[in-house]
C-alpha cells in the first residue's frame, strides 16, 4: 500500500500536474486489458492511440491527414518486427524509424516514399502524453505467467520509458537496488537466469526504449537499457526553468519536473540518446547526464541569440569526470 501511496500515485499526480495524462489502475493485478488501451496483455505498443496520434500529426498543406489505415499499420510493423535482432540491435533500429519513417506513397500529393513524422519534435504539445501504472504484459513459457511494471510513459502509443517504484521497509532494505534488478528482469536480462537458459521478462517492451527510471520516493536516477547499477544518475537540473524552482523538492520530484517535462524529453531522445562501442566491451547506448544537458542547450541559445563574438562565445566549467 506504501509504495503504490508514496512512490507510484505521487509520481503519476506530478506527471498530470505536467500535463500528461494518466492512467491510474490502482495497485490490484489488472484483468482487462481494454483499461490501458489494448486488445490483450501481449501487446506492449498502444495501437489506436499509435494510428490516431500519428494520422493526426501528418497533413496536407490544407490540414486534411493523408495517411491510410494500410501504411498506418505498416508503420507499427516496422516498429513491431524485429527479427533476429537483440535488445540493443532493436532499440538502435527503432530510434532512427523514430527519427524519420516513411511510407509507399501520399495518394493525395502523388509523392513517393515519403517521410512520417511519428513524433513532433518541433512542437512537443502536438503528440500525446500518457503514463500508465501497472502495465501488465503476459509473458508465454517464463518463469512467471506475466511481468507488471509499476509504470510504462508512452508517447504517442510508443512506450519510452519505464519506471520502477520501490518503497523502503523491513522486507525492502535497499529499494534502489531491488528497482535495478526488477527493470533487468522485465528486459530479460539478469546473468544468473540467462546462464540457467530461464526466460523471465518480454524484452520488446524495451524496443524503444529511452530511459529507465527508478525511485523509492526520496531517491530517483535513471539509465539506459545498458546501463549497470553504477552508471544510474539523479536529474538536477530544472533547465530552462530556474533551478530555484527545485527548492524543497525531492530528487523524484527534480527528475519529474526537469527530465519528463514535454519538451525536455523529447529533446533528450532527439539530440542526446546514442549508441557507441566501448574499448574492447560491447556496445552501448548512452543519455545525457543533468549538466551536459544544460551546457550543450545554453551553448546552442548562446550562438543563436548573440549578436556579438563575445555574445557568442563563452567558457564551460565542469567540475573533473563529469562527462564534458
Amino acid at each position: 500500500m506504501s509504495e503504490y501511496l508514496h512512490v507510484e500515485k505521487t509520481f503519476l499526480d506530478q506527471l498530470a500536474a505536467l500535463g500528461w495524462e494518466v492512467i491510474d489502475q490502482g495497485q490490484d493485478i489488472p484483468s482487462d486489458p481494454a483499461k490501458s488501451l489494448r486488445i490483450n496483455f501481449r501487446q506492449w505498443l498502444l495501437p489506436e492511440v499509435f494510428a490516431k496520434s500519428v494520422m493526426t500529426l501528418n497533413t496536407t498543406a490544407e490540414g486534411k491527414p493523408w495517411l491510410k489505415a494500410k501504411q498506418l499499420q505498416d508503420l507499427q510493423d516496422q516498429i513491431l518486427r524485429q527479427p533476429n535482432r537483440t535488445l540493443l540491435e532493436a532499440n538502435e533500429a527503432i530510434q532512427k524509424l523514430l527519427f524519420k519513417a516513411q511510407v509507399d506513397v501520399n495518394e493525395i500529393t502523388g509523392e513517393q516514399d515519403p517521410v512520417v513524422k511519428l513524433i513532433d519534435f518541433v512542437n512537443p504539445e502536438n503528440n500525446h502524453f500518457l503514463a500508465i501504472n501497472q502495465f501488465r504484459i503476459d509473458t508465454p513459457g517464463c518463469v512467471k505467467q506475466f511481468i507488471i511494471p509499476d509504470i510504462v510513459l508512452f508517447v504517442n502509443g510508443i512506450p519510452l520509458a519505464v519506471v520502477e517504484c520501490k518503497k523502503g521497509g523491513p522486507t525492502c532494505a535497499n529499494p534502489m537496488a531491488e528497482a535495478y534488478e526488477q527493470l533487468q528482469r522485465y528486459m530479460n536480462r539478469r546473468k544468473a537466469t540467462q546462464q540457467q537458459g530461464l526466460k523471465e521478462g518480454e524484452p520488446r517492451l524495451f524496443h524503444c526504449n529511452t530511459l529507465l527510471i527508478r525511485s523509492c520516493g526520496v531517491e530517483a536516477d535513471y539509465g539506459t537499457i545498458t546501463s549497470g547499477d553504477e552508471h544510474y544518475y539523479p536529474w538536477k537540473t530544472q533547465w530552462p526553468q530556474p533551478d530555484t524552482i527545485a527548492q524543497g523538492m525531492n530528487q523524484q520530484q527534480q527528475l519529474i519536473n526537469g527530465m519528463l517535462n514535454k519538451a525536455n524529453l523529447l529533446s533528450m531522445l532527439r539530440t542526446s540518446s546514442v549508441f557507441k562501442d566501448t574499448d574492447g566491451g560491447p556496445r552501448i547506448k548512452v543519455v545525457c547526464r543533468y549538466q551536459q544537458f544544460r551546457a550543450a542547450n545554453k551553448i546552442i541559445e548562446r550562438l543563436r541569440n548573440g549578436s556579438t563574438a563575445e555574445e557568442k562565445s563563452g567558457v564551460v566549467w565542469h567540475t573533473q569526470g563529469s562527462g564534458k
